[in-house]
């Protein structure tokens, strides 16, 4: 053996242009092999910019490569088998090369066109090609993947298929900007590849890496072990989140997803058998309805039968148990079996609240939703949930800087949504949509290791320019580009499981749909919806062939009536504001906002009080998500205006303009002072100078939190902060020697206050006009741009828009009014003592009375001669300039969205004439009985 010509043997076993012909691998390698009788299974060799693998092949060789290098950071891999057996051995030489710089490989014309295609789209772009009934060709290319640990999982999910890697050649190009992209090409064998079903599912795992491929707990236990598919691990941590969110309604420390894996992993059976009525329930290859049953009533008899001598232990799982398995009861339709899903995707009964055990539902969600929709990835979770079938509402992104925020806020998210949609309804009561709200709930992200890693990978290139030019421009893109891909994945994603034939079947063929119903649903722009992301979803609405195509989304730049361009939302706040002040009979006065005068309510509001109420408001105290000002003397309108008119966050206010006393708040100016001391920098005014100080960082965060609460003022409008910022814990900030800090509040916010905190001020005789009332001009504006979107086409629109926005805008000032003036009739006529109250009563009598009428008409054709002066009502409700479009409005408008129109301009018009106070009478009759 020791005879053999180990270089000619891999100058005729290799093709010569592979990585080991390079000289100095060349030698390492036969030097090496001269000594095989030392030569077990696998040899890494690392060096500084690259490392060389020699293994004797075996199915587990690429996985446990990739598996010895997974903390690395690979931007290259090359593996390659020999032809012939290794002499001595009954198996083939894998020889890989792992490289740790960035390395310029050739690119053939389909990698190219691979590449190009991932910059529009966040889906893996792939071509799979046959070479023989076993073996494949893939080549493969993705956009943004993680740099760490993603080639590992390329080779596990092989592994776990049963599938060899003959040979790859993986490369990740332009690591330091946001377009970067891992392409690869690998020669797939396995038996499996030949049957279309198994490649299929493996195809469905293999592209769906990007977005699921985070394991924790599941995946060493579950997936690492080879017990469970990549899948169907990923189908139980989607199951976990979901679980987590109510199962701490039980508590919150015993529920958690650390103990839901848990109990997921060490019943691993179980977990199986939940997987596998999964998978008979939704797999549309292979519906089995009677093996779902079977496997279903297994796993509950084997959770019942739980008992590891460890009561509460076992307590804690079976709770656990039991509820996935009723979320699997209640999910009515599911992404999951798409081949190129980019989350995973579930439409729930919304019964399965009645499930949470150990708990009353009533308590905390007083009424059941219409719909509920679960979005899991990764990166993200999210929910959107609507209170009626035809529905609109806002969708926002919670945002989180650390890990240690994301865990305090992440149990609470379905919560928080369902308020808001609940709220939503309440608001919705002016329009013909139902409430609805959805929230994406984002993990933070990893740009500081990123940045880390771009640095160490430009310190070993020797890269001789200015590094820290590239980081900057970097970090600047990237988390805009973690945003929308983020926001993308997600809508896209609701969109598959929404989007139906014209007979109402469900679209995508891989879904199995057992809710056999369309759904009608519309999103508007909320907390972190960009106005790019607004117009790409119109056009992706349009492109997966959604019935409402651009009408889909609300606030559109051209072909949309633009929140923030026309301020529809704090025109009603203004209103409220002018309505109140009468009521109070204060003439000037003095105001308090949350939010930055960049965002849309409170930047529309400072334009609007400038404009109207220059010399009757002084504003004197603000806050944003980074900075708050207090000024006495009135913090300069001008600046503030200007500030909105330019787009510019509070923190760019110029602090010369403050008055003498004066402070700025900065918590996103911080140092570390004497090694463990963090410090906020604050900017005071004193003797006409601006002086730059630093505060101890408990001290400035208590000052940020209490600046505006502690504002003496008589009028407070929270327009920006995240719901219950002001909650029953934290309400005496808001009084000052038990008074509270302002005469009215005007919740330009939603859930602003709790309803605990609003108890408690309301008591105190603060007059409270509530989110529900305050800031419903915003969802009106954004129902009549559903209407023109759904009835006009974008020329038309375009065509009118001035003289539409005109139209709704005095609209929005009169139903304003219309409710502010019936609440505050009641509140006068001692109808209650509470202004919350009469508001929630005037919703609730709304909207009982829409849905009645709604009932009524259900079964109507309103084309019907007879049913002319329902349709008049109709015609009524449309503004004058949509007039010449009439015929449009009559036959691209659904006659559901058409009757929900006739029933809701009804109930407001019963109520806001009529008042609180009035109920049906013998006289009210009396025309319909004769």
């Amino acid at each position: 053996m020791v005879d053999i010509d180990y270089k000619s043997w891999l100058q005729t076993n290799y093709e010569q242009q592979k990585f080991f012909f390079v000289k100095e691998n060349e030698e390492i390698i036969v030097n090496i092999l001269k000594t095989i009788k030392n030569f077990e299974s696998y040899m890494f060799l690392t060096f500084n910019k690259y490392a060389i693998v020699i293994s004797v092949d075996t199915p587990e060789s690429e996985e446990r490569t990739l598996q010895h290098y997974k903390d690395s950071i690979i931007l290259n891999y090359e593996s390659v088998l020999s032809q012939q057996n290794l002499p001595g051995y009954s198996t083939k030489l894998r020889l890989a090369k792992v490289s740790f710089v960035e390395t310029k490989k050739d690119l053939d014309v389909k990698e190219t066109n691979l590449i190009e295609q991932t910059k529009d789209t966040e889906h893996a772009q792939y071509e799979i090609k046959k070479i023989t009934d076993t073996k494949w060709k893939l080549i493969f290319a993705w956009k943004n993947v993680d740099l760490k640990e993603f080639l590992y999982k390329i080779a596990l999910v092989c592994k776990l298929r049963e599938i060899s890697i003959n040979e790859s050649s993986i490369n990740i190009r332009n690591i330091a900007s946001v377009n970067r992209t891992l392409v690869g090409e690998i020669v797939l064998e396995g038996e499996q590849l030949g049957k279309e079903l198994k490649r299929e599912s493996f195809l469905r795992e293999f592209i769906s890496l990007r977005e699921m491929g985070n394991y924790d707990q599941i995946g060493k236990d579950l997936v690492e072990t080879h017990y469970l598919s990549v899948s169907k691990c990923s189908l139980l941590l989607a199951l976990s989140v979901l679980a987590e969110q109510f199962l701490c309604e039980i508590n919150e420390t015993m529920f958690t997803e650390r103990y839901i894996q848990e109990a997921i992993c060490f019943h691993a059976a179980i977990s199986k058998l939940i997987c596998d009525a999964f998978y008979n329930k939704f797999n549309p290859k292979n519906i089995r309805e009677d093996i779902y049953n079977e496997k279903i009533a297994l796993a509950k008899e084997a959770i019942e039968n739980i008992d590891s001598g460890k009561y509460k232990h076992d307590k804690r799982r079976k709770i656990i148990l039991r509820f996935i398995v009723s979320l699997v009861e209640h999910i009515l339709k599911t992404n999951f079996f798409c081949i190129d899903k980019l989350a995973i995707g579930f439409r729930l009964n919304p019964h399965f609240l009645d499930q949470i055990p150990e708990f009353d539902r009533t308590t905390k969600y007083p009424e059941l939703p219409f719909g509920i929709f679960f979005i899991y990835n990764k990166n993200f979770f999210g929910f959107q949930i609507r209170f009626r079938d035809l529905a609109r509402g806002g969708l926002r992104t919670v945002i989180n800087k650390d890990m240690e925020t994301a865990l305090f806020q992440k149990t609470n998210m379905f919560g928080e949504c369902y308020n808001l949609a609940y709220t939503q309804q309440k608001k919705n009561k002016d329009i013909p949509e139902g409430g609805s709200k959805g929230i994406i709930f984002l993990y933070p992200n990893n740009i500081k290791n990123d940045i880390e890693i771009i640095k160490k990978k430009l310190i070993l290139e020797g890269y001789s320019g200015d590094i820290e030019e590239i980081i900057k421009d970097y970090e600047d893109k990237a988390k805009n580009e973690y945003l929308y891909s983020m926001q993308k994945c997600f809508l896209n994603t609701f969109l598959t499981l929404i989007v139906a034939n014209k007979d109402g079947t469900i679209k995508e063929r891989n879904i199995v749909d057992y809710y056999k119903h369309p759904e009608y649903i519309y999103l508007g722009p909320d907390e972190n919806m960009h106005d790019c992301m607004i117009e790409w979803l119109a056009n992706e609405s349009k492109r997966m062939d959604y019935f409402a195509k651009g009408a889909f989304i609300s606030g559109k730049e051209e072909t949309g009536i633009n929140h923030k361009e026309y301020g529809v939302t704090s025109i009603g706040v203004f209103e409220y504001v002018k309505l109140g002040l009468d009521y109070l009979k204060l003439n000037n006065y003095t105001m308090k906002i949350t939010g930055g005068p960049n965002g849309d309510v409170a930047g529309n509001l400072i334009h609007l009080v400038k404009k109207e109420h220059t010399e009757r408001c002084r504003i004197t105290s603000i806050s944003s998500s980074v900075c708050a000002i207090l000024d006495n003397q009135g913090i300069d309108i001008d600046e503030l205006d200007q500030l909105f008119l330019k787009g510019k966050a509070l923190q760019y206010f110029n602090t010369e303009k403050l008055h003498d006393d004066g402070y700025m708040i900065r918590i996103d100016q911080r140092r570390t002072y004497q090694s463990f001391v963090e410090q906020f920098k604050i900017y005071n005014k004193k003797n006409g100078k601006v002086e730059e100080n630093w505060i101890e960082a408990n001290k400035g965060m208590k000052l940020y939190e209490t600046t505006v609460h502690q504002n003496v003022v008589d009028v407070f409008c929270p327009c920006g902060g995240r719901p219950y910022t002001l909650n029953e814990n934290n309400i005496q900030n808001f009084l000052v020697n038990g008074k509270a800090t302002a005469k009215m509040i005007v919740e330009g916010a939603n859930l602003y206050l709790t309803s605990k905190a609003r108890d408690v001020l309301e008591k105190s005789g603060v007059l409270i006009f509530k989110d529900s009332s305050a800031n419903k001009c915003g969802v009106v504006s954004s129902s009549y741009e559903i209407l023109g979107g759904l009835a006009l086409d974008d020329d038309q629109f375009i065509a009118i828009k001035k003289q539409y926005a005109k139209e709704i805008l005095k609209r929005l000032v009169d139903i304003a009014q219309g409710e502010g003036n019936c609440m505050l009739q009641a509140y006068d006529a001692k109808y209650n003592s509470s202004l919350v109250s009469i508001s929630e009563e005037i919703s609730r009598r709304i909207n009982k009375y829409t849905d009645c009428i709604q009932e009524f008409l259900a079964p109507l054709n309103l084309f019907d001669t007879s049913n002319k002066k329902y349709l008049n009502i109709y015609i009524k409700y449309i503004p004058e300039c949509l007039n010449p479009y009439k015929e449009q409005l009559m036959t691209r408008i659904p006659q559901m969205h058409m009757k929900a129109i006739i029933a809701t301009s009804l109930a407001t018009h019963l109520v806001y004439s009529k008042g609180l106070g009035w109920h049906v009478s013998i006289i009210d009759i009396l025309p319909n009985l004769l």
